[in-house]
């Protein structure tokens, strides 16, 4: 992305110039890759907060509207096509939150489908599921 932001600031500033095109570049990577970093940066920051909570056993708690939405959203792309298409925008650096979040019914489409699941599915048997059925075989095979 920052190369992109840099072949475009060369094709419209003169590199003859070099303090003109400095600033444009600096100028263009602040409006257009900032923005992305610092997203990614507190996703991040969260989601190692929410993973050293679940070591601990403590959940993960915060009062961040956009990590409630950012886990809603996860959940809800699992099931909805327009969900799941969002989650890859994002993922893949895309759009910003803000961009995404302003698709017409994309909100209530989070909320309905994706408000209150969990964020991070464990896949197969959990746990006491596991413990559960190797006790069971081990009956049967007793």
């Amino acid at each position: 992305m920052h190369a992109r932001v840099l072949r475009d600031v060369l094709h419209e500033i003169d590199p003859g110039r070099p303090a003109h095109l400095v600033r444009r570049f600096h100028e263009s990577t602040t409006a257009d890759v900032r923005p992305l970093v610092e997203a990614t940066i507190g996703l991040g920051r969260h989601r190692s907060a929410e993973v050293l909570g679940e070591v601990a056993g403590v959940p993960y708690l915060t009062d961040d509207p956009g990590w409630a939405m950012a886990g809603a959203l996860f959940a809800a792309s699992r099931i909805h096509p327009d969900a799941a298409r969002a989650q890859q925008d994002l993922g893949g650096l895309l759009a910003l939150p803000p961009e995404v979040f302003a698709r017409p019914g994309l909100v209530d489409l989070v909320r309905m489908h994706g408000a209150g699941a969990p964020g991070h599915p464990v896949p197969g048997p959990g746990r006491d599921d596991l413990a559960r059925a190797l006790r069971a075989d081990l009956r049967r095979s007793a």
